[in-house]
């Protein structure tokens, strides 16, 4: 059976120190990780934003997601956060036909560039983009080590369904995860790409000439939600 594996992408705001007690933290969850068709989902606090939760869940269908969020099931997840002060601020979908990559995030040092993009976004636009290689590492020498590879999957990029508005105009959001090996092997962006710039001012510049609205970019430590 072939899956539009859909994942959805949720910031929560949360009280510190909630995640310090591990197996409750995960009991809030299990309503989540226990509906049919949920594969997995990871969590990380937001370096840039510490009072920010992102929670990844990987499902096999959208339609297994609507399903889940009509349920009780739903409700009384919803009642699991409200109970100790975790706050749902966004939400987001992205779809797409493999989810391979998803697994590589709580192995990684994820950094995600959220790209806004001015809505509609044309197919040729997206087709520029795609073009695009982001921070990519180059592929090992032939006979080389693994141990040597700075990523753990090339970089991946994933629209999300929906349009939003960002300061009173509606955009396109392109979320574009980077798999690194750990945080020192991020540390490669910032070598020299030639004599006047780095490689991450070289995709920088490669970026901004897609005409995005804007662009940022976070840090995550993903860990794996246990099943209880």
């Amino acid at each position: 059976m072939v899956f539009d594996y859909l994942v959805v992408w949720t910031e929560l705001q949360v009280p510190s120190g909630l995640e310090l007690h591990a197996e409750q933290w995960a009991g809030y969850f299990q309503p989540v990780i226990h509906a049919p068709g949920h594969i997995q989902s990871d969590w990380a606090r937001v370096r840039e934003r510490s009072d920010i939760v992102m929670l990844a869940s990987l499902w096999h269908t959208a339609g297994e997601f609507r399903d889940f969020t009509a349920s009780p099931c739903a409700q009384l997840y919803r009642e699991n956060l409200a109970s100790v002060g975790i706050i749902p601020v966004s939400s987001r979908e992205t779809v797409n036909g493999s989810g391979y990559w998803f697994d590589c995030m709580q192995r990684s040092f994820v950094q995600l560039f959220w790209v806004y993009f001015p809505a509609p976004v044309t197919e040729d636009q997206r087709a520029q983009v795609q073009k695009l290689r982001g921070l990519a590492t180059p592929a090992p020498a032939p006979g080389a080590s693994r141990q040597y590879e700075l990523q753990r999957s090339p970089p991946k990029q994933l629209w999300v369904a929906q349009t939003e508005s960002w300061h009173g105009q509606e955009v396109q959001l392109l979320l574009w995860p980077h798999f690194w090996k750990n945080e020192e092997a991020a540390e490669w962006r910032l070598l020299p790409a030639n004599h006047y710039e780095t490689i991450m001012e070289r995709f920088t510049e490669a970026l901004e000439k897609v005409d995005p609205k804007e662009w940022k970019e976070e840090f995550y430590r993903f860990q794996k939600l246990p099943r209880l």
